[in-house]
């Protein structure tokens, strides 16, 4: 049976960049935005507020099928012994989730500024974005937005056993930073290359980034291979002063 690992990061903090150097390890598998979390959350609101269970109750044999399916879904999807799950799992309401088949998990938190990860996501979506960025910065830094869930994933697993990543650290100094994962997950290492890297993918199967989330998002997930570089720009001149100003001090690490 797999080790599972959980992720805890908000949007553009180099996820993909740091997937692309763990998978040169086939014994690990980082995963995308997690599916089994998704339809956790479903089985879970099923149970509770369905009539048709509640007027047959069978708490056993729908609390096992639900601790199965974790495990049957990654049978399939990957042969890696350490899974790394991305996604909002220490959520106040999916920590619950999580604490009915995981008792000790173990969280990843990948952290950059939130204004420079904001700017991030504004940045590559701006060129096809069809409402007023102000208007899509208050989107997701509301409840329920990408980064309020982020946020409240992030402070959910300083509570738990952790390892904390910087996004800088992913891209200046990215051998000493996977050593680090390695080490937190019990793992010899032997090296990474940092050169001519692989485009994210598990088993053949890549992200399809023309659609997501109602809008098209070119090479949100493509990363450059020649070599690690960052980006550089500065998030005043892309975010608006309103949001700057709400969120400048609004950092937890």
């Amino acid at each position: 049976m797999a080790k599972f690992f959980y992720v805890s990061s908000l949007p553009r903090t180099g996820q993909t960049l740091l997937a692309s150097l763990l998978h040169q390890n086939s014994n690990i598998c980082f995963t995308p935005q997690s599916h089994v979390l998704a339809c956790l959350g479903g089985f879970s609101q099923f149970k509770t507020y369905n009539s048709i269970y509640n007027n047959f109750k069978t708490p056993v044999a729908f609390d096992r099928a639900v601790r199965a399916f974790r495990n049957k879904y990654y049978k399939e999807f990957t042969d890696a012994k350490y899974i790394l799950e991305r996604g909002p799992w220490a959520t106040p309401y999916n920590r619950n989730i999580l604490a009915s088949f995981e008792k000790k998990p173990k969280f990843i938190i990948i952290y950059r500024p939130i204004l420079e990860a904001l700017a991030s996501l504004i940045k590559v979506e701006k060129p096809n974005l069809d409402l007023p960025v102000l208007t899509r910065c208050q989107h997701l830094l509301s409840p329920g937005g990408a980064f309020h869930q982020g946020l409240l994933s992030i402070q959910g697993s300083l509570k738990e056993d952790h390892i904390i990543i910087h996004y800088k650290d992913i891209v200046s100094k990215p051998k000493d930073t996977v050593k680090r994962i390695y080490n937190y997950m019990g793992l010899d290492f032997k090296g990474i290359r940092t050169t001519n890297l692989d485009q994210y993918q598990v088993k053949g199967i890549k992200y399809n980034d023309v659609l997501l989330n109602g809008f098209p998002h070119q090479n949100l997930h493509t990363i450059r291979t020649a070599k690690i570089k960052a980006r550089k720009y500065d998030y005043r001149d892309i975010l608006p002063q309103s949001i700057i100003d709400q969120h400048w001090d609004s950092d937890i690490l």
